[in-house]
């Protein structure tokens, strides 16, 4: 009889280590498909924010690549105002044109301010306060001077140079994000 219980007891352990085996086991495929669903969506999140951010980039340097070409034809005219070559008025378009590319870069900047990193907004937001400060008035007048343009074209270099400078910004975040990815 001591026999019998013995191997109904070692049975029974034995069952019993088998069923938790397979408990377990399914407790462990279970927990792993819940973690792999939680990175998988973690992965789906920063794939979409990373995408954001790289079209608000693509349209921010639209914006300021645009605003770059109009303040050289602005720069273009004064000099052939004031060369001679040109003996009209100073045409307002290219002003105006500066402006309207100065208030989209502004609303751009305003409008995705959460999605840019601290050194691209920095930088962007220079590019609007330098902007702001230029004196339009000024430069549309028939006397023009020499004086009054390279006054210009320094406030231009000072644009030119914070573009320069955010190109670089933005090609560093996406170079980061490709490495962390």
């Amino acid at each position: 009889m001591d026999w019998i219980s013995t191997n109904i007891l070692s049975l029974l352990n034995l069952l019993i280590l088998i069923a938790l085996s397979l408990f377990g086991r399914n407790w462990i495929n279970k927990r792993n498909a819940e973690i792999k669903s939680l990175y998988s969506k973690k992965e789906i999140i920063y794939r979409m924010r990373i995408q954001k951010e790289f079209e608000i980039y693509q349209l921010l340097w639209k914006k300021l690549f645009t605003l770059k070409g109009s303040i050289q034809k602005v720069i273009e005219n004064l000099l052939m105002h004031f060369s001679g070559i040109s003996k009209k008025r100073t045409p307002i378009e290219p002003f105006e044109e500066s402006e309207k590319n100065i208030q989209e870069v502004i609303q751009v900047i305003n409008n995705n301010i959460p999605f840019y990193s601290e050194k691209v907004y920095k930088l962007a937001n220079e590019v609007s306060e330098i902007s702001k400060g230029i004196n339009w008035e000024i430069l549309l007048v028939n006397q023009i001077d020499l004086e009054k343009i390279k006054q210009f074209q320094k406030v231009a270099k000072r644009i030119y140079s914070r573009i320069n400078e955010i190109e670089k910004a933005m090609r560093n975040e996406f170079e980061i994000s490709d490495k962390s990815n």
